[in-house]
Order: C-alpha cells, then structure tokens, then sequence
C-alpha cells in the first residue's frame, strides 16, 4: 500500500487489478489510462509550445541585438586610421539614414516618436534582407534615399566586414 503514495488513482486501479491475476489484454490496460496518457500528452505538448515560443523570442532578441551592434560600430565611426567620414560616404551614409529613419522619428512637430513596434518591424526586416523599397531622408531633409532592407544589409554585412578586417 505504501507504493501508492503519489500514483494517480488510474495507475492504483490498474496495479491492483494486475496484482489479483485478472488476465487482462493489452487494450484493456489501453482503455484503463488512455484518460491519463491523453491529458499527460496534452500537457506536455502545451509546455513543449511555450518552451518554443520564449526560445523563438529569444532568438529574435539575438538577432535584432546583433544588428544593433554592427550598426552602431558602424556609424558615425572616423577613428582608429579609418578616413574621417568614413561611416558617412558611399553606402555607409544609408546606413546612418537608415539608423534614423528607425530610431529617431520625429512628428511634424519635431518631436520625438517612440513606437517599438516600428523599430522592431524594421530590424526583422533588415535581419531577413527583405526585398521592400524604403524612402530615408536626412535629418535636414536634402537627402532621400531609395533603398531596399536587402541592400541595407548587404551594406552592412559589407562594412562590418570591413571593420573586422581592419583590426
């Protein structure tokens, strides 16, 4: 009896049916649990997802992290023998317009727009490369910029590669 402390009372029945010599089939045992292993299946599926979705969100930090990263040792960088405008000519510049077209949106009041979901929007689509046309305009507005997320990211790869080398 002792052996039946923290058993569901579906697997008790079953052990004492199986300890008094009933001959039973395997289906028969089937039937007795299918309740159980269903639900215990159940479960475990339902925590399997959740373990899934906070990995993929994880991942997606990772992601999105690693980009903010190599585009900010990217931009506005003039140091260490690298000519002064360095991150400022050819397509590094739609790098910097790119960084403030994500980061630093202002309304028509020149104030400040924090919308995450827009920054966030535009790193996944910078990390996939997508093939979507983007407008970027500089901060005084005489510079506009047709540009796809692939080709920004392709500059980017291509300037941090450069970077890396360097060192």
């Amino acid at each position: 009896r002792f052996v039946f402390d923290g058993y569901s009372s579906e697997l008790k029945s079953l052990i004492e049916y199986l300890i008094v010599g009933y001959n039973v089939s395997f289906f028969e045992i089937q039937n007795k649990l299918a309740h159980r292993m269903f639900s215990d299946f159940n479960n475990l599926n339902n925590k399997t997802a959740k373990f899934e979705n906070e990995f993929n969100r994880t991942l997606n930090n990772a992601h999105l992290f690693d980009l903010m990263v190599k585009l900010n040792m990217i931009l506005e960088r003039g140091d260490v023998g690298i000519e002064k405008n360095w991150s400022e000519v050819d397509a590094r510049y739609a790098l910097k317009l790119f960084r403030d077209y994500v980061f630093h949106q202002v309304d028509m009041y020149n104030r400040p727009i924090i919308n995450i979901a827009h920054v966030t929007n535009c790193l996944n689509k910078l990390d996939a490369g997508v093939d979507e046309t983007i407008h970027i305009t500089s901060r005084d507005n005489k510079t506009t910029i047709t540009v796809t997320y692939k080709e920004l990211k392709n500059n980017m790869e291509e300037a941090f590669k450069f970077l890396v080398s360097y060192t």
